[in-house]
């Protein structure tokens, strides 16, 4: 169950080589070593290791949380300095971390696995101060929405969907449970996701990557079908959001509009999604089967950098981004990944040839999945390196 939850919740930089392909096979190595030189080969920063969260706090700083053996720690690294700083230490697994869209805080959900059955809790780390907020929640589960502000947390009470302030600890409901009463069910918490200007409320519930939901907008209630996946939700603008949806090993992103009631799909046929959008320059990232892809809301344009990672946070100005890949931080250059085409077919063509040679290495293969994901990554990495 634990394992589900994390792949669910909050990507944990998933390494799919590792689950198809057995770490003894003569290509596992090689296939990694090509992947990080991908990020070489455009001049990538690599910052620290054994990340599991990063994010930027403004256009110099970016905050990250670092797993160590028995806690972890929140660090500041200013990009221009090259100095880090430590904010603040969290004890238990960090499952899901989130900042508020306004940098001033990061939300975490841990689980402490020394319990006899393990506990979830959430705090607020303020991201200046350091002064972190326990909330008492024992769910392990995501629980929790942050709201358009970031200052305040959006979460399920008994009269309704409450916003709740950590730090000076006022709360008020601002939907009635007998608005979503048909999405209550079991103990699945009910996550609500707020447009910009708090007036339209994205509600879901579920669990296992299938979820019911709905949109409680000006324009009327509006029932979606088919999401899957409880964290990868974001509003665009007061009257368009983005979502994933689809099963395994088919999962697509789509944006959705309220005052057209039309969906849109961005990218389908995926692994993998793990969607994330960067408000100020209006950036989404998502994957296609691990590889990074961007999409720019401004001119509807959809770009595949070539490179493998997760957790992509772009900068304020849209020419940086953070991503975890192994759990390495790195700092790329959206503009050096463009002008390093040739450098990335190249090692795209190497990274071909390795998954080509396991194709027929049936003793390569670690289960009855192996064969697809090895097949499909071939393809990926033949288009990206031009030869089909």
């Amino acid at each position: 169950m634990f394992s589900v939850f994390i792949s669910e919740s909050y990507s944990r930089d998933i390494n799919l080589d590792k689950i198809y392909i057995k770490t003894s096979s003569p290509s596992y190595i090689p296939l990694l070593e090509k992947k990080l030189g991908a990020y070489e080969a455009v001049g990538s920063r690599f910052i620290d290791r054994d990340v599991v969260f990063a994010d930027w706090v403004d256009g110099f700083e970016i905050i990250y949380v670092r797993e160590y053996p028995s806690i972890n720690i929140i660090y500041i690294h200013n990009r221009k300095s090259s100095s880090t700083r430590e904010v603040s230490r969290i004890r238990g697994v960090v499952t899901s971390a989130k900042k508020s869209a306004g940098g001033g805080y990061l939300f975490l959900k841990t689980i402490d696995m020394k319990q006899d059955v393990p506990e979830g809790k959430t705090c607020q780390v303020n991201i200046r101060s350091g002064r972190t907020t326990y909330i008492d929640s024992r769910n392990p589960f995501m629980d929790f929405s942050i709201s358009p502000e970031g200052n305040s947390i959006i979460t399920e009470a008994r009269d309704g969907l409450m916003e709740f302030y950590p730090e000076s600890g006022s709360k008020s409901v601002i939907v009635k449970k007998s608005s979503y009463a048909d999405l209550s069910r079991g103990d699945n918490p009910v996550l609500a996701y707020l447009s910009p200007n708090k007036k339209n409320f994205f509600i879901m519930s579920g669990s296992g990557g299938s979820y019911s939901s709905k949109i409680l907008s000006e324009a009327g209630i509006i029932n979606l079908k088919g999401i899957s996946s409880s964290s990868e939700i974001f509003w665009l603008t007061n009257t368009q959001v983005i979502y994933r949806k689809g099963g395994i090993g088919n999962y697509s992103v789509r944006l959705f509009d309220i005052k057209s009631r039309t969906e849109k799909t961005i990218l389908n046929n995926s692994l993998n999604t793990n969607i994330t959008y960067s408000m100020h320059p209006r950036i989404i990232s998502a994957l296609r089967d691990q590889v990074i892809n961007i999409y720019d809301v401004r001119n509807g344009r959809l770009f595949n950098t070539g490179i493998e990672g997760e957790d992509v946070y772009f900068s304020p100005d849209g020419t940086r981004f953070v991503s975890l890949y192994l759990k390495k931080l790195f700092i790329s250059n959206i503009n050096n990944i463009k002008s390093k085409n040739l450098e990335l077919k190249k090692i795209s063509s190497q990274i071909a040839e390795l998954y080509s040679g396991l194709v027929k290495s049936q003793e390569s293969w670690n289960n009855d999945y192996s064969m697809t994901y090895i097949s499909r990554k071939l393809d990926l990495y033949r288009k990206l390196a031009g030869s089909e």
